[in-house]
């Protein structure tokens, strides 16, 4: 007769997109990080996950907000009931000239240009390795960074080896000597 029933009620929330189990998924705890629910809801994220760039929609009174979260730098975003989480993939890094394998690759936070020399091969035998240039998208302008590789690759001097972005070009041409 004085018996309580306690039923709570849990509400969901959503991750898609590059996820190991993307889905609805009940939000049993009122405090969890983003990235806790990435991590221990949907599985985890895809080696090819955008962690810089996720997209959280909320429906906040009358109007969706969509934030844009880094969590490689702060995890400390508080998902709510009825979140919409999304995980995009890195676009690729293109490579092309004197390397073995030319052609696109997946990009990866903190890969560098030697890292995606070595993902296409290495260079060939008549690479200008001095030489090498990284194009890159910077504002709607193309800029071009020399990066003198072989120098690197010789001396072991990597502060001057410079991390890519995605949708970066490496351009290796051929050497005339």
């Amino acid at each position: 007769p004085l018996d309580k029933i306690i039923i709570e009620k849990y509400g969901l929330i959503f991750i898609t997109g590059a996820v190991k189990s993307p889905g609805a998924f009940k939000l049993e705890k009122s405090n969890i990080s983003c990235l806790d629910a990435i991590t221990f809801l949907a599985g985890g994220a895809l080696d090819n996950a955008n962690l810089s760039k996720v997209k959280v929609i909320r429906q906040e009174k009358n109007e969706k907000k969509e934030y844009t979260l880094n969590l490689l730098e702060d995890t400390s975003f508080i998902v709510k009931e009825g979140d919409k989480i999304v995980l995009d993939t890195y676009k690729d890094i293109s490579i092309f000239g004197q390397v073995k394998r030319p052609g696109n690759y997946p990009y990866k936070y903190g890969m560098t240009v030697v890292d995606a020399i070595t993902l296409a091969g290495g260079f060939t035998d008549i690479a200008d390795t001095n030489n090498v240039k990284v194009v890159r998208d910077v504002g709607g302008k193309k800029k071009t960074i020399k990066v003198p590789v072989g120098y690197i690759l010789k001396t072991g001097d990597r502060k001057r080896d410079i991390p890519l972005e995605e949708k970066d070009t490496i351009i290796i041409p051929e050497s005339w000597l």
